[in-house]
């Protein structure tokens, strides 16, 4: 009876111990769970780099501008006579006999570089916020009347400065704006990729304007000597501009290619009006107006 007892006492103890083992292990599994099939996608979605949340990096801007606008300024245009030898030569204007004759300036589109630190940060995965700072070049060409022919120096006229040559050849004069710009914008993304490693993104918002200084350059193609003047106490030198920017978002391993066609356009008038102004006239119009292609790299 004894041995019986004794046992059914030990296989008591084996059942018990087998229950506390099977139980111990189930408890390991439930707190360490197996990959699942959803786990390991996840995984690789989050070493997408085009899924990063935060992404910062360097943009290059390769912009084309000008100053559109109702008005732009005038200047006093010279009139041409044949000397004695029947060479033409400038008359500046007002001279005796010689009335003032304005004549609204006329502007080309020029190509204006700069660059960019910029942030963008996504809360949701199509939705999110962009901010940068940089440094940008904004301005236009000056298209000056062409009074003698040709489109380069015509070397047998005597300009207004006493010296041979047309100072009046077009497309050399440039008017340079040097700025800081700070981007805000909203953010917006397609959430997957609409070819393999690609994505679409664009933009929305403002761009906060301080110029430096104003430049007006004639390049003298001649000598390399080009003809600067500073005009920066003649330009409002604060702008806000709204600024649109489209493209796709590639992925390069472990940054983020972003080439965006961007478009801005200035709010507030360039042209400094008041009494110590070159500007006479007083109804002068113009603002900031650019477009062209950012390339960034983000990390």
């Amino acid at each position: 009876m004894k041995i019986m007892k004794d046992s059914i006492m030990k296989t008591k103890i084996w059942i018990s111990l087998l229950v506390l083992v099977s139980i111990s292990v189930t408890v390991q599994a439930q707190q360490k769970p197996n990959p699942t099939k959803e786990s390991i996608l996840s995984q690789g979605v989050e070493k997408n780099v085009l899924n990063k949340k935060f992404r910062w990096g360097i943009s290059w801007n390769q912009y084309w501008t000008t100053i559109s606008g109702s008005q732009n300024p005038s200047f006093s245009s010279p009139n041409l006579e044949k000397d004695a030898n029947g060479q033409l030569v400038l008359i500046p204007a007002g001279s005796p006999g010689q009335p003032k004759v304005y004549t609204p300036k006329s502007f080309f589109w020029k190509p204006s570089i700069g660059f960019n630190l910029r942030a963008e940060y996504y809360p949701l995965s199509f939705l999110g916020i962009g901010v940068g700072i940089g440094m940008q070049q904004r301005g236009t060409g000056i298209i000056n009347p062409d009074n003698t022919g040709g489109s380069f120096s015509n070397p047998w006229v005597i300009g207004l400065n006493g010296k041979q040559g047309d100072p009046d050849s077009t497309y050399r004069e440039r008017l340079r704006f040097n700025t800081i710009e700070v981007p805000v914008t909203v953010l917006l993304k397609t959430p997957k990729e609409v070819i393999k490693g690609v994505k679409l993104s664009a933009a929305a918002g403002v761009v906060f304007v301080n110029t430096d200084y104003v430049n007006d350059v004639f390049l003298s193609i001649e000598d390399g000597f080009h003809k600067e003047k500073d005009l920066t106490n003649s330009y409002n030198l604060s702008d806000l501009g709204l600024q649109f920017s489209v493209g796709p978002e590639i992925n390069a391993g472990n940054t983020i290619l972003q080439v965006h066609f961007v478009y801005s356009k200035g709010t507030n008038n360039v042209y400094k009006k008041g009494a110590d102004s070159i500007f006479k006239n007083g109804n002068e119009d113009g603002k900031h107006e650019t477009f062209g292609f950012r390339v960034a790299w983000l990390f």
